[in-house]
């Protein structure tokens, strides 16, 4: 066995404790002996009266051993204190004479560990280690119970007999006294072990404490030992601190004269006597057993109050909204339809506002020149339900009575509301905490309306109404949410940051301009108009019919890990109801397998309406983060814009930094300042300042700069910068059909984009553009040809500037032949590479290839395209 990997094993140490009081003990003082068996403990912990030994040991060691030739040691003989050692143990026995109760034994046990930690004890107390510390106390001996030979006397249960106690003030001092004696014992395990010792084998060599070397230090570090002190308990306790070791001196003077180690100088006889075991077992069984009836009967109370709760509600408020099937928000207890007269000015198309809550959506879109309609539902917190009130458990459209008209429904009796809405409404108490009960209640537009909101579901029939798509006056379908919300949890689920695959490659998917309206669209500039709609019986071209089936098909194809969407994913003149429109990309994105995490900027159209129904930047930026996988942000509130944010793509799993930073910034819509500056706006001075700052802190943080591998920076904007408009820029990629709609100030994005070490900068807007371009101070980097993308030799290249393409058949698209089309790009953090290609609907072997692939950056810089590349 070893100890701090010098040789060990057992070692004793005693103590006297004064005893104070005559007649107890015979007057004697009293003894603490303890007993160790060590087998534990590195080197560099060993310490003694505070110096630290084991360090300066290891020290000393190491450079013997590096002067030590092979040859002077076999190669298959280890010694201690040059290898690794694993966790291991230690017993500590501790055994008294005093009257000690059993749990002042206990605690006695306890502080052995402080004169363990006296010695440097970190080996101990790990995951592995074996650690017993024991105390037993001799002084007390029950009344003889054996008489006669072997037989048992029969003692009364009730019969009793006194001790004496040390008591609980004076146990201090056996705390003392075990904690010096188990140092003193671990220390004479040390030095009796001085010699060493040899493996069975042969194989393991423990070398012996350095005494000689050990008394030199300790005399070094605290002086010469010529005063013989006493222990703590036979001198004043300040004196302590003169002489922290006393024994120390004494073991190791007569260890240098060869004298055996004083071992323990008492024997202490440990009486074995009955203890009435049986009658004690006994108890204990009937503890147990009383311990499980209560936590059973808890058990069955618990669930009865909880079961009658559920039906008969018997509990206070104030506990059973604490349980968890409650409902912390409202149940709807009714719900109707109220239609009035537009050219009436006294109809406010509105019922009692203490009683009903309005949707504030108009049926009819605005549209009706006659007729407006308004939902109401009727809502109350589940606290202040009267008893005989009925909640809403399930909601149907149509003309047929759903208890005449669908199987299972004959038994249930369906009340009926203006629409062809259909009520079944329960006055059971439990069903306002079901699962069933309705909690919450929509209106979406168009015969394509679907529904991404975890828990909520959408009726496949429309509500009963005059409507007409060419006029404006969509189908309308309810959305109702059964159950409590469960909005924050699902949600907050698939909100995470997106990771680098296991292959170092990342793909996001730009979209741009997908002009989606309310309803299902008409398609602008599509190619072969007629021979599709002959082909379709006459039926026009649905345009978000059509740009969703083509969205579906690249996601599909190339399994992106991210979709951006660049603006104008709303097409705000054709959108009644802009919730419904962003619903569509919302829900494809959601339900996709698997679901893709998804970005969203805004673009000029996305807002732009007249319609009472449409959103602001700000109320669909708050509506996307309702939204399941949606990575959107606003941004600060202290800068111009809506959507000025950052999201980091983190390494491989488990990895926490950050391999790739994307940057998106509002473009806003259009000049403030028209007379000035026609067109369009631009990136503001404030959110160029944030950008700067946002870069240079990423740059400077903990997730950046642990990355090992190269980092990659991007953005994405809507409207294209000035710097996309100069016609001596190198063009690669793609095609420059329609002259880029920049704003007509620069307020100098592109040189921040470039100075914080931006690569590659996308935008949408101009449809019929699907080109990337360098400046004109790139040109000279192409002139020499090689095998590979060339990179300049003396000067920064880039940002490159890509356009995405139109994506959406809402919008224009008639410029020579142009197919709406998707940007790809593929990110390989292996070899700081950024590829890009564009995926288009129509048509022919197109619809399959990677259109004008193109590497803009490479070993994470900016390059330029091969000579004769497009």
């Amino acid at each position: 066995m070893t100890c701090h990997q010098f040789a060990g094993g057992t070692g004793t140490a005693s103590r006297l404790i004064p005893n104070g009081k005559t007649g107890v003990n015979g007057g004697e003082d009293y003894v603490l002996g303890a007993l160790v068996q060590t087998n534990y403990g590195s080197t560099i912990d060993l310490q003694i009266g505070g110096v630290p030994i084991g360090k300066i040991l290891q020290k000393e060691q190491a450079v013997e051993l590096s002067e030590e030739t092979e040859k002077e040691r076999p190669a298959d003989v280890h010694t201690s204190g040059t290898s690794k050692t694993d966790d291991g143990s230690i017993l500590v026995l501790l055994i008294t004479n005093a009257p000690l109760a059993p749990h002042q034994l206990s605690r006695l046990a306890r502080h052995a560990t402080v004169g363990l930690a006296q010695v440097g004890g970190h080996g101990i107390g790990r995951t592995f280690s074996g650690d017993i510390f024991l105390a037993l106390s001799t002084a007390e001996h029950p009344p003889e119970q054996l008489s006669e030979g072997t037989k048992m006397q029969r003692i009364n249960p009730t019969e009793t007999y006194k001790v004496d106690v040390v008591k609980n003030e004076a146990v201090d001092l056996f705390f003392h006294a075990a904690s010096e004696a188990t140092e003193e014992a671990i220390l004479n395990s040390l030095v009796g072990a001085r010699k060493g010792m040899r493996g069975i084998k042969g194989g393991y060599v423990a070398e012996g404490l350095p005494v000689e070397r050990v008394r030199e230090l300790l005399r070094k570090f605290r002086g010469e030992f010529e005063k013989d002190p006493t222990s703590i308990f036979q001198s004043d306790i300040l004196d302590r601190e003169m002489h922290r070791l006393p024994f120390l001196r004494k073991i190791l003077r007569e260890q240098a004269d060869g004298s055996k180690v004083p071992q323990l100088r008492y024997s202490f006889h440990i009486p074995v006597a009955y203890s009435g075991g049986k009658r004690s077992d006994t108890m204990t069984r009937r503890i147990v057993r009383t311990l499980i009836q209560l936590g059973a009967l808890t058990f069955i109370i618990l669930l009865t109050l909880f079961l009658l709760d559920h039906r008969y509600r018997v509990l206070p408020a104030s506990i059973h909204s604490a349980l968890p099937l409650h409902n912390p928000g409202t149940v709807i207890t009714d719900i109707t339809l109220k239609t009035c007269g537009s050219l009436n000015p006294l109809s406010q198309c509105r019922l009692d506002p203490n009683v009903w809550h309005r949707v504030e959506k108009d049926l009819y879109l605005n549209t009706g020149w006659l007729n407006s309609a308004y939902l109401h539902v009727k809502r109350k917190k589940e606290e202040e339900l009267s008893r005989d009130e009925k909640v809403v458990i399930d909601v149907r459209v149509g003309r047929l009575d759903p208890g005449v008209g669908e199987k299972g429904q004959q038994n249930e009796r369906w009340e009926a509301r203006p629409a062809g809405i259909w009520l079944l409404r329960s006055s059971k108490r439990k069903d306002s905490d079901s699962k069933q009960v309705v909690t919450a209640v929509d209106v979406l537009f168009g015969a394509d309306a679907v529904e991404p909101r975890p828990g909520w579901q959408i009726a496949s029939t429309a509500l009963l109404l005059d409507t007409d798509p060419a006029k404006g006056r969509h189908e309308v379908k309810l959305s109702v949410r059964h159950g409590r919300s469960r909005k924050e949890e699902d949600v907050a689920k698939t909100q995470v940051p997106p990771r680098i695959r296991k292959d170092g490659k990342f793909k996001m998917l730009q979209v741009s301009d997908l002009h989606l309206s309310t309803g299902v669209g008409v398609c602008r500039d599509p190619l072969f108009a007629e021979g599709m709609e002959k082909a379709n019986g006459g039926a026009k071209c649905e345009a978000d019919t059509r740009t969703l089936e083509f969205l579906a098909k690249v996601l599909d194809e190339e399994e992106p890990d991210l979709v951006v969407l660049s603006g104008d994913q709303v097409n705000g003149d054709t959108a009644g109801d802009a919730q419904s429109a962003i619903f569509k990309f919302a829900h494809l994105l959601s339900t996709h397998h698997p679901p893709i995490p998804y970005t969203v900027i805004f673009g000029n159209h996305d807002d732009e309406t007249t319609h009472s129904l449409s959103l602001s930047r700000v109320q669909q930026m708050s509506l996307l983060q309702t939204l399941p996988y949606s990575l959107s942000q606003p941004g600060p509130e202290s800068i111009p814009g809506v959507g000025n944010y950052v999201l980091e793509i983190l390494a491989p799993t488990p990895s926490t930094h950050s391999a790739l930073t994307l940057y998106f910034l509002d473009t806003h819509s259009y000049s403030p300042d028209e007379q000035k500056f026609k067109g369009y706006d631009w990136v503001k001075p404030a959110q160029i300042e944030w950008f700067r700052e946002e870069s240079r802190r990423r740059r400077g943080g903990r997730e950046h700069k642990g990355y090992s591998k190269i980092r990659l920076d991007m953005a994405f904007i809507h409207i294209p910068l000035p710097e996309f408009a100069e016609k001596d820029n190198l063009i690669a990629g793609g095609h420059w059909r329609e002259p880029a709609t920049s704003p007509a100030f620069n307020s100098g994005f592109y040189d921040a984009l470039a100075e914080e070490g931006i690569l590659t900068v996308g935008c949408g807007h101009d449809h019929v553009n699907d080109y990337c371009a360098l400046r004109p101070s790139s040109r000279s980097a192409s002139s020499s040809s090689t095998s590979s993308p060339s990179r300049h030799p003396d000067t920064k290249l880039g940002p490159w500037m890509c356009y995405a393409g139109g994506s959406g058949f809402g919008g224009y698209a008639g410029w020579g032949g142009f197919h709406r089309r998707i940007r790809v790009w593929e990110v390989d953090t292996n070899a700081g590479r950024i590829a890009t290609w564009k995926r288009v609907e129509c048509c022919g072997e197109d619809v399959h290839k990677k259109l004008e692939e193109l590497v803009v950056v490479e070993g994470g810089k900016t390059v330029a395209p091969q000579q004769g590349g497009e």
